[in-house]
């Protein structure tokens, strides 16, 4: 082969052995921004618990460099180093971490520290899943950012096929259940038809009898309670601490009062927006499936 060919050959070939650039990769978060990164991610911060939830769901705990406080699940992210919680961040250490991507709760974390991280030159994506299959979608999402697609995709199946289990369709002409669902009690607050919780309410075949006020979670009056009568009264408490009903049950006139249905719920699974919610639409349909039992509602 004549030399010149060969450097010809010689330099094809080695064209052709550069490895091409690596793709960018693009998704949409929970508040219309597109966040983009360079490669999947490698070093990532959470800002939320769910958010720790959902990076371990989608197979990419081993690649979590920081959390905030109350990331406690699964047990591995208790190793996990904490530089604040909601109301205060370490931006310091934060940089000094050198985050591939920050991910950050909406609703829960203050708009004055998401901005500050990105005016540190940090890609942050905004979280905010308020429905149940948006937290689906946030693994998804997540998997894609991280490089581990597959074990996300597979385990936002598995989420949705266990909450399909769980549907207690409401047949025409029959009346749910009257629920109350009380969030905090100095003031009074519950939740309106938006919240997470009211779509966990419907699917076990109740009614959040303050579903149309406005806000979010409205501050609500003791006398709109006892006009709204409800069969079932909820509330949440990490450790299962019921002092909360102990106001209600003075009011033995409540229908919810009468049939002995003031439920406390485990807070970590019905008030966190990940995958666990699970166990917690499990726990509120139990509770009203024997309120509808005791009143013999179909």
């Amino acid at each position: 082969m004549p030399q010149t060919l060969r450097i010809a050959l010689g330099l094809a070939i080695g064209l052709f052995a550069v490895p091409p650039a690596a793709a960018e990769i693009s998704v949409v978060d929970d508040r219309g921004n597109v966040v983009t990164l360079q490669a999947p991610a490698k070093r990532i911060v959470a800002l939320a618990p769910h958010l720790t939830e959902h990076v371990f769901a989608a197979g990419a705990g081993d690649r979590l460099v920081a959390v905030v406080e109350y990331s406690d699940f699964p047990e591995a992210a208790l190793g996990i180093e904490r530089i604040g919680d909601a109301f205060r961040l370490d931006f310091e250490r934060i940089v000094n971490l050198r985050p591939d991507i920050v991910l950050a709760w909406d609703s829960g974390n203050r708009k004055g520290d998401v901005e500050r991280l990105r005016k540190l030159g940090l890609t942050v994506y905004l979280s905010e899943p308020d429905t149940l299959d948006a937290i689906a979608v946030s693994l998804e999402k997540i998997g894609i950012l991280a490089g581990t697609e597959s074990t996300a995709t597979e385990a936002a199946r598995r989420y949705r096929a266990q909450l399909d289990q769980l549907k207690r369709p409401v047949k025409e002409g029959d009346e749910p259940v009257r629920v109350f669902y009380q969030i905090w009690d100095a003031p009074l607050m519950t939740i309106n038809a938006d919240h997470l919780i009211s779509e966990v309410i419907h699917r076990c075949g109740g009614r959040n009898i303050f579903a149309s006020l406005g806000p979010l979670t409205p501050q609500i009056s003791r006398e709109a309670v006892v006009v709204a009568d409800p069969e079932i009264i909820l509330s949440a408490s990490t450790n299962q601490d019921d002092r909360w009903s102990e106001p209600w049950r003075a009011l033995e006139s409540l229908s919810a009062v009468q049939a002995g249905a003031l439920v406390t719920l485990q807070s970590d699974v019905i008030s966190r927006a990940s995958t666990r919610i699970v166990d917690g639409v499990r726990q509120l349909c139990g509770a009203l499936d024997r309120v509808r039992a005791s009143l013999r509602l179909p």
